[in-house]
């Protein structure tokens, strides 16, 4: 039998199993990345005149050709049988501006997909990925990587903030927030990881680099730094406990060692100040029975509304652990226009636009000394990161009911913060 020759129809990058004694055909050594097509040489009893394999979830016909005469730029063989083939980067070759509008197309998708075709269809075959616990070299150990994370936490979540194109460079930037839940283990809090990712293209504009910058951890590639942030901000916060209630929206949108910048939506507050001349718990008491009756119907409709957390006392100044007003969170359902008018004079409802606040937890009583504390680290946090403080307001949120025993309650510090998303 003659000698034969693969031909393939289109152009493809091929990594082959061969004797070393074989010559690597010019046209496949010629290509960018000669791992994605696997084959073998066999018997000409097994030979037959096409292969199929299946190809982005399509199945494709590859020819194996006849050739009178071969060159030794050729693979000769009996036959040679396509073992697996992986679409060619060669044939993928976008301008960076295209690669930047599909990118920003899967980034912004509603739901997070850990196997998105069209996401890893972006990436070169050699890539690197790089975070602050992982190293990653290969598309395909990539995704499986992502796909891997998909499985342990089926509730993940991806919010694009920005995204920049610097076509000079060839850099993708964007900055992202991504939660992570661990479904049914609800007494295990959720996983933040915030940060700067750069999307470093190559010639023919497909991600060759993807290196994520977490905010909480300055380096990359430290298995070490980066389990130990993750465990860092989920374990000391393990069977704390908030009412099972409503409670406002909100997203994550930076977390730090030991803190994290949230955004809340807008919601609708009602507000008792705090008399001045009662000691802190008969003024509690007395603010917090006017603010339950206003809910439980004693109000212009005699309307009964649900409960909600958290519980949230204003303090007017940062040096000042002295609370002024104590207010409860309205049901989302509730506009301000829409809720029934209070009958006791001391209360009002007031609106809360959105805003960005800055947040420390712990666990335990929120006495004033513990509260003091837990301010003065959520300030130092802020100067460290070069966070501005918005005003001198600040506020804590408590989140149980006092029958709930002391370790389990979970109580916040909220710091009102300027910050941008913008990426320079």
């Amino acid at each position: 039998m003659k000698p034969f020759s693969f031909i393939p129809t289109c152009p493809v990058a091929v990594p082959v199993v061969l004797p070393s004694t074989a010559p690597l055909p010019d046209y496949l050594s010629r290509t960018q990345h000669p791992r994605s097509v696997s084959i073998r040489p066999v018997r000409s009893s097994e030979f037959t005149s096409s292969s199929s394999a299946f190809l982005g979830g399509q199945r494709r016909s590859w020819r194996l050709a006849h050739l009178n005469r071969t060159s030794s730029s050729f693979l000769r063989f009996d036959a040679l049988r396509i073992e697996s083939i992986v679409a060619p980067d060669a044939t993928k070759t976008r301008s960076p501006q295209e690669t930047y509008e599909l990118l920003k197309k899967e980034l912004s998708k509603p739901e997070f997909h850990a196997d998105s075709k069209e996401m890893f269809d972006l990436y070169a075959e050699n890539m690197v990925y790089e975070d602050a616990s992982t190293r990653v070299e290969g598309r395909e150990k990539f995704r499986k990587m992502v796909v891997e994370l998909g499985d342990v936490f089926p509730n993940i979540t991806l919010d694009l903030l920005d995204i920049k194109l610097i076509p000079d460079n060839k850099v993708i930037k964007a900055r992202w927030t991504m939660s992570f839940a661990f479904g049914s283990m609800k007494w295990f809090p959720t996983l933040w990881v915030t940060g700067v990712t750069d999307y470093i293209l190559n010639d023919q504009g497909l991600i060759q680099s993807h290196l994520d910058r977490w905010d909480s951890v300055p380096v990359r590639n430290s298995p070490l730094l980066g389990f130990g942030d993750m465990l860092a901000a989920t374990v000391p916060y393990v069977f704390m406990k908030t009412a099972d209630v409503e409670q406002p929206k909100y997203l994550v949108v930076r977390r730090f060692k030991g803190f994290e910048v949230r955004q809340y939506e807008p919601y609708v507050l009602a507000e008792v100040p705090l008399a001045e001349d009662q000691v802190d718990r008969t003024r509690g008491r007395s603010a917090f029975q006017s603010l339950a009756g206003y809910i439980f119907g004693n109000n212009a409709r005699q309307e009964k509304m649900a409960m909600t957390a958290p519980v949230i006392t204003t303090r007017p100044d940062l040096a000042d652990t002295t609370a002024r007003s104590m207010a409860f969170v309205m049901e989302s359902k509730f506009g301000l226009a829409e809720l029934p008018q209070p009958v006791d004079g001391a209360l009002q409802l007031k609106r809360q636009d959105k805003e960005r606040v800055a947040v420390i937890k712990f666990r335990g009583n929120a006495d004033k000394g513990t509260v003091r504390r837990k301010l003065d680290e959520l300030l130092a946090g802020l100067k460290r990161e070069g966070i501005q403080v918005d005003g001198n307001k600040w506020r804590l949120a408590q989140y149980n009911d006092p029958s709930t025993a002391w370790w389990e309650r979970t109580n916040e510090v909220f710091v009102p913060v300027v910050l941008s998303d913008h990426i320079q």
